[in-house]
């Protein structure tokens, strides 16, 4: 019973249905969301290369969990993007690291300021759920960025 309610009421991104129809109120916020949507995206690629860099198997799977983490935000973003009717975005490359040590000190900086675009983002919103969701993104950069910090004093 449980898990019919929960598919019924729920889309395929952990989210209520019914919430997404209350987005439209944050259509101002279209292009920081969409910044936001291609910086998840492109972080995707650069963890792909820092994982390849990787010195051991438990830096990979820690790198792969971020990873995953990233591919979860980029889906929350394009579905808020797309009920504010954004079909498309240009993502462009991003530099990927050359060396591990390198990539791990781009990887802090880049988690840091991700964390803070999206507790703007969520300040701003004006839908509880798309707030909600960018804070909960903005922890998990800081926790992103905590895990990357413990590995280059690890080096």
């Amino acid at each position: 019973m449980y898990d019919n309610y929960y598919n019924k009421n729920r889309n395929g991104y952990g989210m209520r249905q019914i919430d997404l129809d209350n987005i439209i109120s944050d259509i101002e916020l279209v292009d920081e969301i969409s910044k936001a949507a291609i910086g998840e995206a492109q972080a995707y690629n650069f963890y792909q290369r820092l994982a390849e860099l990787a010195k051991s198997e438990q830096q990979r799977q820690v790198i792969f969990q971020v990873q995953q983490d990233e591919s979860k935000h980029y889906r929350w973003f394009i579905t808020f993007l797309r009920r504010l009717g954004v079909q498309e975005l240009n993502i462009p490359a991003v530099e990927l690291p050359v060396e591990f040590e390198a990539g791990l000190k781009m990887a802090i900086n880049n988690e840091l300021n991700a964390a803070d675009l999206y507790e703007n983002i969520s300040y701003k919103a004006t839908s509880k759920l798309v707030s909600l969701h960018f804070l909960h993104a903005s922890h998990d950069e800081k926790r992103h960025a905590a895990a990357f910090q413990t590995m280059l004093m690890n080096l």
